[in-house]
């Protein structure tokens, strides 16, 4: 090679460091001007003006996240200019939802309101709330927690607690964020559930998750540990007598019966776990976060968090319990139609409260012997027909039932009142 091609060639590896220099230069340039305006800067530094620069409002902080600005840049802005806006821990789930990094959350924490400390040190704080969540003070609990996790950001113990205030103050997806945080730290969501062994008592302890096992704890003795590979989830069950939630689960092969013990609402337990519908949202609530999030971790998902289950219907507590004596018609056997001399009735209670409806047979019909006792919720429908005859589909098919006229119409409004059928109720017939 001659010395002139040898100097042509450094030349042009010069001038293609040049270039990628120049390019470099210009993009960061252009991510500089980008990263200015959305954070809202004056071009010109407010300094040259004799200003301060202002706080960083929630808008340029989330503005300056969706652009990829650096964590350490975001978390240097909010340390030197402040925000105006009011951090909680809330807040910086939120944020963390929307891509904010360690130091931006670590400086957006130091601003939480001073004035909201109620406890000094971690272990004080957990104390404090442990107490006030045993005397189901739930939002003295929730600060004390709070200030926990403020505390010691990354302690599961502090997130698992916080997680079963929010569920109890009804705020079910901020109980999911405090659990999915649980994980994240690699420690275990633990949550009271009874363990259905046709005892005379379901037999209590905890179900653990984390991101990749599963266990049991009778106190403070292991029953079992799996990885999640061999849990397979059924999901939560609805039972009719007595109407109860399970949820079920194979563990290699074994199908295990959890009855999650609610938070805010008191439950019969004895075989199994029977609660009002208060505490059934909050058991539903319980599972489906299992049931979700251990789908998620199985299918190798690191992020994402699962959907809080949507609120039904609420109750309306003005509504008195109805309890009214009627005849059910039975079909004859083999189904298909009436035939008249094959009609038989059975007479029995039925009973419409808080949203369940349920017939408990008092004398059989005297041709079959026939007398149901049974749920008929979740409905499907219901007719009031006019003239003493109410037909409601829902569980074990369809119930016709007869008897005096104000007395049916008194438990048909009940039943629209109190009830979520899968689809709209009938209007009764004038």
């Amino acid at each position: 090679m001659t010395r002139n091609n040898e100097g042509e060639e450094m030349l042009n590896k010069r001038a293609i460091q040049c270039r990628c220099l120049f390019q470099a230069l210009r993009e960061l340039k252009r991510l500089v001007v980008v990263m200015i305006i959305a954070a809202g800067l004056p071009l010109i530094p407010a300094a040259v003006h004799g200003q301060v620069a202002s706080p960083l409002t929630l808008d340029q902080v989330r503005s300056l996240l969706s652009i990829g600005a650096p964590d350490a840049t975001i978390a240097n802005e909010i340390a030197s200019r402040g925000v105006a806006f009011r951090p909680s821990l809330a807040l910086l789930a939120e944020l963390e939802r929307d891509g904010a990094g360690d130091h931006t959350l670590a400086a957006l924490r130091k601003l939480i309101p001073a004035e909201r400390t109620i406890c000094e040190s971690f272990g004080g704080c957990m104390s404090g709330g442990q107490h006030a969540f045993h005397d189901k003070k739930w939002g003295e609990a929730k600060e004390y927690f709070e200030q926990a996790a403020t505390i010691s950001p990354n302690s599961g113990q502090a997130w698992n607690s916080l997680g079963e205030v929010y569920l109890a103050l009804q705020q079910t997806q901020a109980a999911y964020s405090a659990w999915d945080k649980v994980l994240n730290s690699g420690d275990a969501v633990a949550l009271t559930a009874c363990m259905e062994n046709g005892q005379p008592v379901c037999e209590g302890g905890t179900l653990r998750l984390t991101p990749t096992t599963l266990f049991r704890y009778k106190g403070d003795q292991k029953i079992f540990e799996v990885p999640l590979s061999a849990v397979q989830v059924i999901g939560t069950i609805h039972h009719g007598w007595p109407s109860y939630l399970s949820f079920e689960v194979l563990v290699s092969g074994t199908k295990y019966d959890f009855d999650f013990f609610p938070i805010a609402v008191n439950c019969v337990w004895t075989g199994t776990l029977v609660c009002p519908t208060e505490g059934k949202a909050e058991q539903t609530a319980m599972g489906s976060y299992f049931d979700q999030t251990i789908h998620r971790l199985t299918s190798g998902e690191t992020k994402g968090t699962a959907i809080a289950p949507p609120v039904e219907k609420p109750i309306k507590a003005d509504i008195p319990p109805v309890k009214i004596q009627v005849a059910h018609r039975h079909r004859p056997v083999g189904g298909g139609f009436l035939v008249p001399n094959q009609i038989t009735y059975c007479q029995g209670i039925l009973t419409v409260t808080l949203g369940v409806v349920e017939y408990d047979c008092t004398v059989p019909d005297r041709s079959l012997g026939r007398c149901e006792h049974g749920v008929i919720s979740p409905i499907r429908s219901a007719e009031y027909k006019g003239g003493g005859d109410l037909k409601i589909v829902g569980r074990g098919g369809n119930w016709d039932f007869f008897g005096n006229g104000a007395d049916l119409k008194r438990a048909y409004d009940a039943i629209v009142a109190t009830s979520t059928p899968q689809r709209q109720v009938a209007t009764p017939q004038q």
